[in-house]
C-alpha cells in the first residue's frame, strides 16, 4: 500500500512546474502564483474537512511544527519551483528537484541514525546519474538548475518534519489544510511587504492554479503524508521517483519538447533507482 501511495503522489507530483509553464505567457509574478495555488489547496480541504466533520483543534506544539516544517517548506517549494520553470522547462525543473530523496536520506542517517542501506545507496547513485545525464542533454541553465537545487532542500525539510516532528502525530487532511492555510498566509504576507502583490484578473491564472492546487499539492501531498505514514520518510522520497520522468512525459505533450537521447537514459535510471526502492523489502509502519 505504501508503494501505491507514493506512485500515485509521484504522479500527482509530475505536474509540478507544468501549471506554472501554462500561465508564463500572463506574466504574473511566482510570489502570487504560489498564493493562488496554496489558496486553492486550502479551501478544497476546508470544504472536504467541514463535510467529514472534522475537528479542527491541534495542539501548541503541532500548530509549531505544521508552521516551521509544513507551511515554510511549502511555501518555498512551491515558489521556487514556480521561478525554476521560468528559467527553464518543467520537466528540467523536476528532475533538478528531485534530489530531495537524496536529502532525506542524509538527514535521517545524520540526525536520527537511520542506516543508509546499499539498496538507498544504488538508488541515490541511479538518481544522480539520471539527473547528470538529462542535464547534460535537457533544456536546463545555471541559474534555473540552483534554483530548483534549492526547492529540493526546502522540500526535503518539509519530507523530513512529515515522520520526525509533531507534524506525525496529526491526521493527513487536517495536517494538509493547516500547512496551507499558513503558507497561505506567509506567502502573502511576503508579497506585501515586498509589493508583489497584485490583483489577478486573468481567468486562466486561476484556472491553472486551481488544478495545480487541487492535483499537486491536495492529491500529491495527501497521497505522500500517507506513505510516509507507511514506509518511513527516506523510502517514501525515494519511492516518489516517478515524478521527474513524468514531467518529462508532460513537457513532451503539452510543450512539445524534443525527446533527447540523453534525456531517455536519465529517465531509464530514475525508473531504476525507484525500482531498486520499490523491490527491497521495507518495515512497515503503522498508518
Amino acid at each position: 500500500m505504501g508503494i501505491i501511495l507514493m506512485v500515485l503522489s509521484g504522479i500527482c507530483f509530475s505536474f509540478t512546474g507544468t501549471w506554472t509553464a501554462f500561465v508564463a505567457p500572463y506574466g504574473v509574478n511566482d510570489l502570487m502564483l504560489t498564493i493562488l495555488r496554496l489558496f486553492s489547496a486550502c479551501v478544497l480541504m476546508g470544504i472536504i474537512l467541514l463535510i467529514k466533520r472534522a475537528d479542527f483543534a491541534m495542539t501548541r506544539q503541532q500548530v509549531k511544527a505544521s508552521i516551521i516544517y509544513g507551511s515554510l517548506g511549502m511555501t518555498f517549494t512551491v515558489y521556487l519551483i514556480s521561478m525554476a520553470v521560468e528559467k527553464m522547462s518543467a520537466g528540467a525543473t523536476s528532475l533538478c528537484h528531485y534530489a530531495y530523496p537524496i536529502l532525506v536520506a542524509l538527514a535521517g542517517t545524520l540526525i536520527c541514525h537511520e542506516k543508509f542501506r546499499a539498496n538507498k545507496i544504488i538508488a541515490a547513485v541511479l538518481m544522480i546519474s539520471g539527473l547528470l545525464i538529462s542535464n547534460n542533454g535537457g533544456s536546463m541553465n545555471l541559474e534555473g538548475t540552483l534554483i530548483a537545487l534549492f526547492s529540493a532542500v526546502t522540500f526535503a525539510f518539509y519530507v523530513f518534519g512529515q515522520e520526525h516532528s509533531a507534524m506525525a502525530q496529526v491526521e493527513p487532511f487536517k495536517l494538509f489544510f493547516f500547512n496551507s492555510l499558513f503558507g497561505t498566509l506567509a506567502a502573502t504576507l511576503i508579497a506585501l511587504i515586498s509589493g508583489q502583490f497584485v490583483i489577478v484578473d486573468i481567468p486562466e491564472v486561476y484556472l491553472f492554479m486551481f488544478m495545480g492546487g487541487a492535483i499537486t499539492d491536495l492529491c500529491g501531498t495527501v497521497f505522500m503524508t500517507l506513505g510516509i505514514r507507511k514506509i518511513g520518510a527516506t523510502t517514501a522520497a525515494f519511492l516518489s521517483v516517478l515524478e521527474p520522468a513524468l514531467s518529462n512525459v508532460w513537457d513532451m505533450i503539452f510543450f512539445h519538447s524534443a525527446l533527447t537521447l540523453p534525456s531517455l537514459v536519465g529517465m531509464t535510471l530514475i525508473f531504476a533507482a525507484f525500482l531498486t526502492m520499490a523491490y527491497h523489502p521495507s518495515k512497515t509502519k503503522k498508518a
